[in-house]
């Protein structure tokens, strides 16, 4: 009896020990106190950037310039294109929001005839209302408004780009072109005429 009595005991205190090691004991991390900056360290350099004007070419006054972009954004096919994608877009959010709402359809019209066959023609007018709503409980219309918006967002990304990459080409080949016109004027100058730079004269 003595010996079931000591077998039971320190199985109560191995199973005390066991459950004791796999409890969750929390632990807080080290902290330190680290200053702002190393001694020594030159001071973090503070950048002041001037945000690009809208039409920044209107900054080189130049006509010619004004008039090349503003045909160019007129006409690109690859603009006109984004900007067709982004009316797309915008168009589709508006059919994804209007199905969150109740829609509601009315009409009228007016029929003419002989009701009870004795040769005499009656007019009847009616006017129909209806109306229709289905709740959103999955959210499946909000998951489709929330795609059509970052589908939008993503056209007009693309819209921005396109205007951007189509801006710089321009001005960087009318500088270019305005370069080396400049160069032919100063050649000819000091007596040089190079044909094969002859198209590139002012006009």
């Amino acid at each position: 009896m003595m010996f079931s009595r000591s077998l039971v005991a320190t199985a109560m205190v191995a199973f005390a020990l066991l459950v004791s090691s796999c409890s969750d004991v929390p632990i807080a991390p080290p902290s330190a106190d680290l200053p702002a900056r190393f001694a020594g360290a030159p001071p973090k350099p503070q950048l002041h950037v001037s945000p690009i004007k809208a039409e920044w070419w209107s900054g080189f006054a130049d006509k010619e310039l004004a008039v090349l972009i503003a045909t160019g954004r007129s006409q690109n096919p690859r603009l006109r294109q984004a900007s067709a994608k982004v009316e797309q877009a915008r168009a589709e959010v508006g059919i994804a929001s209007s199905s969150l709402f109740p829609s509601l359809s009315a009409g009228v019209g007016s029929s003419r005839g002989d009701k009870y066959g004795f040769g005499t023609s009656h007019s009847n007018k009616y006017s129909t209302v209806s109306g229709d709503w289905t709740v959103d409980l999955f959210g499946a219309k909000h998951a489709q408004k929330r795609a059509a918006e970052a589908k939008l967002a993503a056209a007009i990304s693309d819209q921005t780009q396109a205007e951007n990459e189509l801006l710089a080409s321009i001005a960087s080949t009318y500088v270019d072109v305005r370069y080396y016109q400049r160069r032919i004027q100063i050649s000819e100058r000091h007596g040089g005429k190079p044909a094969a730079q002859s198209r590139l004269r002012a006009r």
